[in-house]
């Protein structure tokens, strides 16, 4: 089936495809042949599930910041300025990487220390709390 009017994200690292993932509110994904589901409820929730139940949950904790939790992992992404489209990801309270997507294109800088489902967690958070209307990008 194909799907008219969606984007389509190829995540890759080194110049390897690791995944991809199609931008709706519910997708999947398989990362190193192991099936994940990306999941998010309205504007302020996100789950990352995988083979064995919920690996990973977001939420916002309040405007242009949202936690990312994944044990061991306690991380805040947070919008580097009122309407950049750069999220920086904070651990420990510092700023170990980031996010950043456009319309049609995204990419991360984030630490090789987690796990790769993680990364991709946090990259689909922050496309996903970007809502594209009539060609502008409407902050969710």
């Amino acid at each position: 089936m194909e799907r008219q009017g969606a984007v389509t994200f190829l995540i890759s690292e080194d110049g390897r495809q690791v995944t991809s993932f199609t931008h709706f509110f519910q997708t999947s994904c398989d990362i190193d042949g192991v099936p994940y589901r990306l999941t998010r409820e309205g504007r302020d929730r996100f789950w990352l599930e995988g083979p064995t139940g919920t690996i990973g949950v977001a939420h916002r904790t309040g405007r242009g910041e949202i936690l990312v939790s994944s044990t061991p992992h306690e991380l805040y992404l947070r919008r580097a300025a009122r309407f950049s489209r750069r999220w920086e990801l904070y651990e420990g309270g510092q700023v170990v990487g980031g996010c950043r997507s456009t319309t049609f294109s995204g990419e991360s800088d984030l630490p090789a220390h987690l796990p790769m489902p993680l990364r991709v967690f946090a990259f689909y958070v922050v496309i996903a709390t970007q809502t594209i209307e009539g060609g502008l990008a409407i902050w969710a």
